[in-house]
């Protein structure tokens, strides 16, 4: 069996495989591979003999393309088959080219389409003919259009080539199998995962230094030095010492990175020093969270009590910013955000760590529910946020 991914595409043996892969290949029963093995690879046999049994293909949705899926299946040119299992969630990304056109100008990501600013009202003026605005207009719209439908856009291009797709009904018995399966072996790499952090060894700083300097040269490290790294950013992000119940509530950087939104949102409007993208999730979600009422200068609002009424500016305001939303996050808004407000609410609060409680209301027979933000959750986020503040370093 042979890995190439993007962690390990840079070792000499890896470059030595993609160099003569046409011969190393046929040394090997298994290769798993990663998109790090894209463009550029051709694997085709004189004769066009297939050597190749079967080539497998796993993708998740708002990743890839169909036509990147297309590209990365046929890297083997001629294999005796091809089995391909395909994400079939659907989405709603924004696919009119001239509001995304209108939200890439507003964000000024080509800041050449700005011409001025008009004498009455001083609202800004755009190129809108501009043919890079136009050209990511449409390049940005044909990748959410594929997006949203992905299985079945795979499956209409492969048809129009000339493929033969032949659909597998889903068997519920292995299905429910696979899945008990997949829950218990990532429970158990998780285990596994935090017991190598707790038995990693603890470094300074300049052992930090030197590490990160080996890695940017392009230089392996070793299981153990990625895991004394990680036990080393945890406890110094944190300011505490590794133990179990802190890996595991780590979540392999997810927490971190949701204290560190956090953070920035708290502080008021973000520094433009900021990378990019960064910077205008920071604002998009304080303009959420304000349109909620549940955010108010720099501290968020656990009394206020969260309805479908009360929400109506936030709604207003997801519809407004759905294209900027898509963009920005990645992720489009939920089908029903309008009708099931809070859900959608729920899901831009979890990005900086924050859960809601609920309380069940029932009124002429109809049962209602009213959210408010969890306060333990978040007093356990000010915490961690106010221990930062006041230790640099953990010692």
């Amino acid at each position: 069996m042979f890995f190439v991914t993007s962690e390990n595409s840079a070792k000499p043996e890896v470059a030595e495989f993609l160099t003569n892969i046409k011969t190393e290949i046929l040394r090997y029963k298994i290769i798993l591979v990663s998109p790090a093995m894209g463009t550029g690879i051709d694997i085709t046999f004189p004769e066009e003999v297939s050597h190749v049994d079967g080539v497998y293909g796993l993708f998740e949705a708002r990743i890839n393309t169909h036509f990147d899926i297309d590209q990365q299946l046929s890297r083997v040119r001629h294999p005796k088959y091809v089995r391909v299992w395909i994400s079939p969630e659907l989405f709603n990304f924004e696919t009119e080219v001239e509001p995304i056109k209108q939200e890439i100008a507003e964000s000024e990501i080509i800041p050449e389409v700005l011409t001025g600013y008009s004498p009455i009202g001083g609202m800004p003026d755009y190129n809108w003919n501009d043919p890079y605005l136009t050209l990511y207009g449409n390049i940005l719209a044909a990748q959410r259009a594929s997006k949203n439908k992905l299985r079945e856009n795979f499956i209409d291009l492969r048809t129009y080539n000339g493929w033969i797709v032949e659909p597998i009904e889903p068997n519920t018995e292995i299905s429910s199998s696979g899945s008990d399966h997949a829950k218990q072996g990532e429970a158990l790499r998780q285990a596994k995962h935090v017991q190598r952090i707790l038995d990693a060894e603890v470094i300074d700083p300049q052992q930090v230094d030197e590490l990160m300097r080996k890695a940017d040269v392009g230089k392996s490290l070793s299981n153990g030095e990625k895991d004394a790294l990680e036990r080393y950013f945890i406890e110094h992000f944190y300011c505490l010492g590794a133990s179990r119940e802190l890996i595991t509530k780590d979540n392999e950087g997810k927490y971190r990175q949701q204290i560190q939104m956090f953070e920035r949102v708290i502080q008021g409007e973000p520094d433009k020093a900021l990378k990019e993208v960064v910077y205008e999730r920071v604002r998009l979600l304080r303009e959420l969270y304000q349109s909620a009422g549940i955010f108010t200068d720099s501290s968020f609002d656990t009394s206020t009590t969260l309805t479908s009424e009360r929400l109506k500016s936030f709604i207003a305001v997801c519809k407004k910013r759905r294209v900027k939303i898509d963009r920005v996050f990645g992720s489009p808004l939920r089908n029903d955000y309008a009708s099931k407000p809070m859900q959608q609410l729920s899901l831009f609060l979890g990005m900086c760590g924050i859960k809601t409680v609920r309380k069940a209301t029932k009124k002429n027979g109809i049962k209602t529910y009213n959210y408010n933000i969890a306060d333990a959750a978040l007093g356990e986020i000010q915490e961690i946020v106010t221990r930062r503040k006041s230790k640099r370093s953990y010692s």
